[in-house]
């Protein structure tokens, strides 16, 4: 028998098909259903039965090693076959690679997906790696890389510093195909809206009205403690007063405004982290 062993090219951590044919020397018949032991560099890595054609495969995946490796298909013979071996070159590729993300503008409480690709400097995806979001310099998690080389992951942005920009990083570590590399993108942050609710008050004329209302933001409906906030009454500040641990302002106020339909505005003039707005509530005096 002889063993025909072709050469290979893989990438180092990625699976590549080893190869070799079984024939018979007198008149180059395939020799069926015998095992070929593959090797690399000597060392067996699996083995594979002979086909029709005379053909034995193995997958295996390429280990960090040297650039250019033998591979060696071993037939021990048996009771009608004499033991043959053929041998071929394995080329075992490395790459270097680039990333590039996208930049993302929202609000404090919006959903944003940061996205980033993986690929190599011929713009050939890398598929099934695992990439690392960061921002400011905190881990947000990973994802895996999917056939277009993208990775991508959900975040709800936090209050953090307030409005302002904020940096995405996404990173590679790189293994022994394929080398490390990393983007950095923008995330701008815009203050969250405010919700505002007042309550409508019905008093009599000279009577005292239990101003009160609550405050939160959107989308979240957190509510907003320790903001600074005026009580209008038809447009006139008649109190400032700072919201409570539920996000609640309080007045009792004592009227002055004549018989007649009055309107309330708790007003809130922005902060870092939430944007200035206002709500209103009708006062009956009656």
């Amino acid at each position: 028998t002889w063993v025909y062993g072709p050469n290979r090219t893989g990438t180092i951590t990625e699976s590549v098909e080893l190869r070799a044919w079984l024939y018979r020397t007198a008149d180059n018949a395939p020799v069926v259903g015998r095992s070929i032991t593959f090797k690399i560099d000597g060392t067996t890595v699996g083995s594979g039965i002979t086909s029709v054609t005379g053909r034995a495969i193995y997958n295996w995946v390429i280990t960090a090693g040297n650039p250019t490796r033998t591979i060696t298909g071993d037939f021990a013979g048996d009771w009608a076959y004499i033991a043959s071996s053929g041998t071929g070159t394995l080329t075992c590729q490395s790459w270097a690679t680039k990333m590039w993300g996208v930049d993302r503008r929202g609000k404090i409480t919006s959903y944003q997906v940061f996205r980033a690709w993986l690929a190599r400097l011929d713009n050939t995806p890398v598929v099934g790696k695992t990439v690392t979001f960061s921002l400011d310099g905190t881990v947000l998690g990973t994802d895996t890389t999917i056939y277009t080389g993208r990775a991508q992951i959900g975040y709800t942005v936090a209050s953090g510093s307030g409005a302002g920009t904020r940096t995405i990083l996404a990173q590679w570590a790189g293994d022994a195909g394929y080398s490390a590399s990393s983007c950095t993108n923008t995330l701008t942050v815009d203050k969250a809206d405010p919700y505002i609710w007042v309550h409508p008050r019905k008093v009599p004329l000279g009577g005292v009205a239990n101003l009160y209302a609550y405050f939160r933001r959107l989308k979240d409906y957190l509510p907003q403690s320790g903001k600074t906030v005026d009580f209008k009454i038809d447009g006139t500040v008649v109190q400032t007063v700072v919201t409570d641990a539920f996000g609640i302002a309080r007045y009792l106020y004592t009227t002055v405004e004549p018989v007649g339909p009055h309107t309330i505005r708790c007003e809130f003039y922005g902060d870092a982290w939430v944007a200035a707005g206002y709500g209103e509530a009708p006062l009956t005096i009656y």
